[in-house]
C-alpha cells in the first residue's frame, strides 16, 4: 500500500521534491533492513513465535501512529518518516518468521506453501493499493488510515494466532 500511494501522496499533496521523496524512501527502508537483520540475529535465541510478536507490535504501534497523523495536519516527513520506519521495522521483523512458520508447517509441500504466501502478500498489496487510490481524496489521510488498519491487523492476527504460546514452547520454535 504504502509503495504504491507514497509518491502519490510525498510529492504533489505534501508538496516534497521527487528527490526528497526519495531521500524519504530509503529512510523508511532502513527500518525494513533494521528489522530483518535483527530477525535473522535473534531468531534462534528468541524463537519464531516471540519475534512474530514483537513484529506485530512494532508495526501496530507505527500503525497507530500514521492513524493519529491521518486526522491531524501534522503530516511532514518529520512524523511521516519514523512512525512509517517503525512499521517498516516491525514487517522485517514479521516477514521472514513468517514464511519459516509456513515453510515448517507445511514442510512436504513448501513450495506450494511458499507460493501461495508470496502471492497472498502480492494480492493484498495489489488489492490495498487499488483501494487507497480510489479513496484518495487529496490528502494523505486514506493511506495513513490504510496503513494503520493493515498494522493493526498484523498485530490482531499474531494475538490470535501466537497469543496462547509461551515462548519455549511456542509450535514453530
Amino acid at each position: 500500500v504504502f509503495v504504491t500511494n507514497s509518491a502519490l501522496v510525498l510529492v504533489p499533496v505534501l508538496g516534497y521534491t521527487p528527490a526528497q521523496y526519495s531521500q524519504f524512501f530509503a529512510l523508511i527502508m532502513l527500518g525494513y533492513i533494521a528489522g530483518v537483520q535483527m530477525a535473522s540475529r535473534l531468531v534462534l535465541r528468541m524463537g519464531i513465535a516471540t519475534m512474530l510478536r514483537i513484529g506485530a507490535a512494532a508495526s501496530g504501534a507505527g500503525g497507530v501512529m500514521l492513524g493519529l497523523l491521518a486526522f491531524t495536519e501534522l503530516h511532514g516527513a518529520a512524523l511521516l518518516v519514523p512512525a512509517m520506519a517503525v512499521v517498516m521495522f516491525g514487517n522485517g521483523l514479521i516477514m521472514p518468521n513468517a514464511t519459516a512458520a509456513a515453510m515448517s508447517r507445511f514442510a512436504s509441500i513448501a513450495g506450494a506453501a511458499s507460493s501461495l504466501q508470496a502471492m497472498t502478500y502480492q494480492l493484498g498489496g495489489a488489492v490495498g493499493g487499488l483501494i487507497v487510490s480510489l479513496m484518495f481524496d487529496g490528502t494523505p489521510r486514506p493511506l495513513f488510515l490504510a496503513i494503520a488498519l493493515c498494522s493493526v491487523a498484523a498485530l490482531l492476527a499474531e494475538r490470535m494466532l501466537y497469543g496462547h504460546c509461551e515462548p519455549e514452547t511456542s509450535p514453530t520454535h
